[in-house]
Protein backbone atom coordinates (compact mmCIF):
# COMPACT_ATOMS: atom_id res chain seq x y z
CA UNK A 1 0.00 0.00 0.00
CA UNK A 2 2.44 2.06 0.90
CA UNK A 3 4.46 2.05 -2.68
CA UNK A 4 0.94 2.51 -4.51
CA UNK A 5 0.93 6.09 -2.07
CA UNK A 6 4.00 7.00 -3.15
CA UNK A 7 2.99 6.33 -6.93
CA UNK A 8 0.01 7.98 -6.47
CA UNK A 9 2.68 11.56 -4.93
CA UNK A 10 4.57 11.13 -7.53
CA UNK A 11 2.18 11.30 -10.51
CA UNK A 12 0.00 13.93 -8.93
CA UNK A 13 3.65 15.86 -8.60
CA UNK A 14 4.07 15.13 -12.20
CA UNK A 15 1.35 16.20 -13.33
CA UNK A 16 1.44 19.89 -11.90
CA UNK A 17 4.95 20.32 -12.67
CA UNK A 18 4.24 19.57 -16.20
CA UNK A 19 0.97 22.02 -16.11
CA UNK A 20 3.04 24.84 -14.72
CA UNK A 21 5.69 24.34 -17.30
CA UNK A 22 3.46 23.48 -20.29
CA UNK A 23 1.23 26.40 -19.81
CA UNK A 24 4.07 29.14 -20.04
CA UNK A 25 4.02 29.07 -23.55
CA UNK A 26 6.64 32.08 -24.74
CA UNK A 27 6.86 34.32 -28.23
CA UNK A 28 9.85 32.91 -30.32
CA UNK A 29 12.25 34.19 -32.76
CA UNK A 30 13.86 32.90 -36.01
CA UNK A 31 16.92 33.82 -37.95
CA UNK A 32 17.77 32.89 -41.63
CA UNK A 33 19.78 33.56 -44.27
CA UNK A 34 18.17 33.45 -47.43
CA UNK A 35 18.63 34.22 -51.47
CA UNK A 36 16.01 35.35 -54.23
CA UNK A 37 15.83 35.33 -57.60
CA UNK A 38 13.59 38.13 -59.20
CA UNK A 39 12.89 40.28 -62.35
CA UNK A 40 13.15 43.57 -62.42
CA UNK A 41 10.78 45.72 -64.65
CA UNK A 42 10.65 49.58 -65.36
CA UNK A 43 13.83 51.48 -66.15
CA UNK A 44 14.90 48.20 -67.70
CA UNK A 45 13.80 44.31 -67.69
CA UNK A 46 16.60 42.41 -66.20
CA UNK A 47 17.36 39.05 -63.41
CA UNK A 48 18.22 40.16 -60.17
CA UNK A 49 20.01 37.99 -57.93
CA UNK A 50 19.52 38.67 -54.23
CA UNK A 51 20.92 37.74 -50.69
CA UNK A 52 20.48 38.76 -47.16
CA UNK A 53 19.49 37.79 -43.47
CA UNK A 54 16.18 38.05 -42.12
CA UNK A 55 15.09 38.06 -38.27
CA UNK A 56 11.87 37.14 -37.19
CA UNK A 57 9.44 37.34 -33.89
CA UNK A 58 6.86 35.30 -33.71
CA UNK A 59 4.57 36.59 -31.01
CA UNK A 60 2.00 33.84 -29.19
CA UNK A 61 -1.13 34.71 -31.70
CA UNK A 62 1.11 34.29 -34.63
CA UNK A 63 1.77 37.83 -35.52
CA UNK A 64 5.36 38.01 -37.60
CA UNK A 65 7.93 40.98 -37.08
CA UNK A 66 11.07 41.99 -37.88
CA UNK A 67 13.95 43.58 -40.17
CA UNK A 68 15.99 42.46 -42.73
CA UNK A 69 18.71 43.46 -44.88
CA UNK A 70 19.62 42.71 -48.40
CA UNK A 71 22.29 42.60 -51.10
CA UNK A 72 20.99 42.96 -54.35
CA UNK A 73 22.81 42.06 -58.10
CA UNK A 74 21.38 42.35 -61.00
CA UNK A 75 22.86 40.95 -64.85
CA UNK A 76 23.66 44.51 -66.03
CA UNK A 77 25.85 45.14 -62.63
CA UNK A 78 23.48 47.13 -60.59
CA UNK A 79 23.93 46.51 -57.15
CA UNK A 80 22.08 47.86 -54.03
CA UNK A 81 21.86 47.34 -50.08
CA UNK A 82 18.57 47.53 -48.68
CA UNK A 83 16.89 47.61 -44.99
CA UNK A 84 13.44 46.56 -44.15
CA UNK A 85 11.55 45.88 -41.49
CA UNK A 86 8.53 43.73 -42.45
CA UNK A 87 5.20 42.76 -40.43
CA UNK A 88 2.15 39.91 -40.95
CA UNK A 89 1.17 36.14 -40.35
CA UNK A 90 3.34 33.56 -40.81
CA UNK A 91 3.10 33.04 -44.29
CA UNK A 92 2.47 36.69 -45.64
CA UNK A 93 4.61 39.98 -44.61
CA UNK A 94 4.33 43.50 -46.02
CA UNK A 95 7.70 44.74 -46.15
CA UNK A 96 9.04 48.84 -46.07
CA UNK A 97 12.60 49.67 -46.53
CA UNK A 98 15.02 52.19 -47.15
CA UNK A 99 18.19 51.31 -49.25
CA UNK A 100 21.32 52.51 -51.67
CA UNK A 101 22.07 52.20 -54.67
CA UNK A 102 25.52 51.96 -56.24
CA UNK A 103 25.13 51.89 -59.75
CA UNK A 104 22.95 55.73 -59.71
CA UNK A 105 24.22 56.50 -56.10
CA UNK A 106 21.09 57.41 -55.03
CA UNK A 107 18.94 56.51 -52.20
CA UNK A 108 16.00 54.15 -52.78
CA UNK A 109 12.44 53.21 -50.81
CA UNK A 110 10.96 49.78 -51.33
CA UNK A 111 7.67 48.55 -50.92
CA UNK A 112 6.36 44.87 -50.85
CA UNK A 113 4.66 41.25 -50.05
CA UNK A 114 6.46 38.71 -49.35
CA UNK A 115 4.48 34.95 -49.20
CA UNK A 116 5.26 31.51 -49.21
CA UNK A 117 8.89 31.68 -51.27
CA UNK A 118 6.98 34.08 -53.36
CA UNK A 119 7.70 38.15 -53.28
CA UNK A 120 6.78 41.26 -55.20
CA UNK A 121 7.37 44.71 -54.53
CA UNK A 122 8.29 48.32 -56.05
CA UNK A 123 11.35 50.56 -55.40
CA UNK A 124 11.56 53.87 -55.61
CA UNK A 125 14.62 55.92 -56.78
CA UNK A 126 15.46 59.10 -55.33
CA UNK A 127 18.13 60.25 -58.21
CA UNK A 128 15.88 59.96 -61.56
CA UNK A 129 12.61 60.03 -59.32
CA UNK A 130 11.71 56.90 -60.72
CA UNK A 131 9.88 53.92 -60.45
CA UNK A 132 11.26 50.35 -61.02
CA UNK A 133 9.13 47.04 -59.82
CA UNK A 134 9.87 43.09 -59.18
CA UNK A 135 8.74 40.02 -58.53
CA UNK A 136 10.17 36.59 -57.69
CA UNK A 137 11.44 33.65 -55.89
CA UNK A 138 12.86 33.64 -52.14
CA UNK A 139 14.16 31.07 -49.87
CA UNK A 140 11.91 32.46 -47.44
CA UNK A 141 9.01 30.57 -46.73
CA UNK A 142 7.01 30.38 -44.13
CA UNK A 143 7.50 31.14 -40.33
CA UNK A 144 6.49 27.63 -37.74
CA UNK A 145 3.22 29.06 -35.31
CA UNK A 146 3.60 29.30 -31.84
CA UNK A 147 2.22 26.16 -30.02
CA UNK A 148 0.18 27.20 -27.28
CA UNK A 149 -1.02 23.88 -25.03
CA UNK A 150 -3.70 24.90 -22.43
CA UNK A 151 -3.14 24.08 -19.21
CA UNK A 152 -6.50 23.41 -18.20
CA UNK A 153 -7.57 20.13 -17.64
CA UNK A 154 -3.55 19.45 -16.54
CA UNK A 155 -2.33 20.42 -19.72
CA UNK A 156 -2.98 16.86 -21.61
CA UNK A 157 -4.67 18.04 -24.28
CA UNK A 158 -8.25 18.84 -22.83
CA UNK A 159 -9.65 22.22 -23.32
CA UNK A 160 -8.81 24.69 -26.14
CA UNK A 161 -5.01 25.20 -27.10
CA UNK A 162 -5.49 28.62 -29.03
Amino acid sequence: MKNASKLKCSLIAVAIASALTIGTAQAKSEGEIYAGVHIKFGKKFKPTFSIGYRHARISLDNDVNGGDISFRIDTSGGKSLLLKGFDGGVCTQRELGVGYDFSDNSMLFSGGLQSRNGNLGIDYFLADNSFEGHVGYSSVGCYDKTVIVDPGYGGYGYGYGG
